[in-house]
């Protein structure tokens, strides 16, 4: 992947889709989100190994220790909790393709579970084509979480993060900057605060 570094950086300077990239440098889909870290780790400097998200997730969960119940994985029990502590003051309420209750409209713009059942995933990605065609819009990057295996959703793309939710989370935030992809306003802080951390 290092010999095709400069290839990416041209691709991202010349503005080239998430789906072109993908198809020029097909390996940034593989290995779980793997190649997607890397490049983070190459294109950042000061790229901070001992990084623990992990321990950041866990301290999540003596938060509002009454909301997200229905997620059965504490780690990102403990980061949704720690996105619905940071301030959305000014921010647009987005609009969900579904109803959905409080507790998932906060969590949708990182993650959204989805039932288990072999179809179930190709249901989702064929509402969310419907729904960018209605909208004129592609529905926006988020990770979707089925059962324990997450995969991450960008403009019609499916991208394997694995069975390691907090690998799923860093590669997610990852994403943005390895792609120069504009984060979107619901997930500013989180993604500000990942970056830290």
């Amino acid at each position: 992947m290092t010999e095709m570094q400069p290839l990416h950086d041209i691709l991202i300077n010349n503005r080239k889709s998430v789906p072109a990239i993908f198809k020029i440098l097909p390996h940034f889909k593989s290995y779980n989100g793997a190649m997607i870290r890397k490049a983070s780790e190459r294109m950042n400097a000061n790229y901070n190994r001992d990084s623990d998200l992990k321990k950041v997730f866990m301290f999540g969960l003596i938060l509002e220790k009454g909301t997200f119940k229905y997620v059965k994985n504490d780690h990102v029990r403990g980061c949704l909790r720690i996105m619905a502590q940071l301030s959305r003051k000014g921010i647009k309420k987005p609009q969900f393709e579904t109803p959905m209750t409080v507790e998932e409209e906060l969590a949708a713009p990182l993650i959204r579970s989805i039932e288990e059942s072999p179809s179930s995933l190709a249901v989702q990605l064929a509402k969310y084509a419907a729904i960018a065609v209605e909208r004129g819009a592609p529905v926006p990057p988020h990770i979707i979480n089925q059962g324990n295996v997450f995969v991450m959703f960008v403009e019609g793309q499916v991208i394997s993060l694995g069975t390691c939710s907090v690998q799923a989370i860093d590669t997610f935030v990852k994403f943005f900057d390895v792609f120069k992809y504009k984060v979107p306003v619901t997930l500013t802080k989180f993604v500000e605060l990942v970056e830290i951390v």
